[in-house]
């Protein structure tokens, strides 16, 4: 399902580039002129990512966010403002708002921003998926039957909540990247995230 991206902005220009920029990425993206009627979307649609513009005829940027944030959460908030606008920006920002991007901005820069929060989003239900997976509930269980995964298991419990970095080696496909989630979802870390990450793509400056 595409990531759903409402953006709030009553300048036909400024509107037209965002809705064209974030479609070409591949978003489901709906616009409004009007903060009253983005909130109107907002309580129909299933909108991941808000853009407003501050200044909005009906509601104003900020009053769509309150709201946003009070009855809709999940849904991330990044703040249009204008350049002599920064103070209001920041309130927005201890309003709840992920980001603020300053007029006028390069889209490059606001497709970065949305971009980060889709990021941020997959972690977040693949962490989710894990504990659940994992039975994150109540006590982690796993029953082994071969005397090697009984020892492996042993192991683990021994260093699972040890504050020092763990290299797991073995062929492709015994299950290295399944061990260490284990060591992750039944240590004291557990409520924090879990981030996978493939070395075979990362330039060798980078490992």
């Amino acid at each position: 399902m595409a990531f759903k991206i409402l953006i709030a902005e009553d300048e036909d220009i400024s509107l037209n580039n965002i809705l064209d920029t974030l479609r070409d990425e591949g978003y489901d993206v709906s616009g409004t002129k009007d903060g009253t009627e983005a909130l109107q979307k907002i309580e129909k649609g299933n909108f991941d990512v808000l853009i407003t513009d501050i200044k909005m005829p009906g509601l104003s940027g900020i009053e769509l966010l309150e709201k946003v944030k009070e009855e809709y959460p999940d849904i991330e908030v990044i703040i249009i403002t204008g350049f002599g606008s920064i103070g209001s920006a920041v309130d927005a920002m201890k309003k709840g708002a992920f980001d603020y991007i300053t007029k006028p901005f390069d889209l490059d820069e606001l497709t970065m921003k949305v971009k980060k929060i889709m990021d941020q989003r997959v972690l977040k239900k693949e962490n989710m998926a894990l504990k659940t997976y994992f039975g994150m509930d109540k006590k982690l269980t796993i029953i082994a039957k071969s005397e090697g995964m009984k020892k492996i298991l042993t192991t683990i419990d021994g260093i699972k909540d040890a504050d020092f970095n763990m290299l797991l080696t073995g062929e492709t496909g015994v299950g290295k990247s399944l061990i260490a989630k284990i060591i992750h979802f039944s240590s004291r870390r557990q409520g924090r995230s879990f981030l996978s990450v493939n070395c075979a793509t990362l330039t060798e400056d980078l490992l």
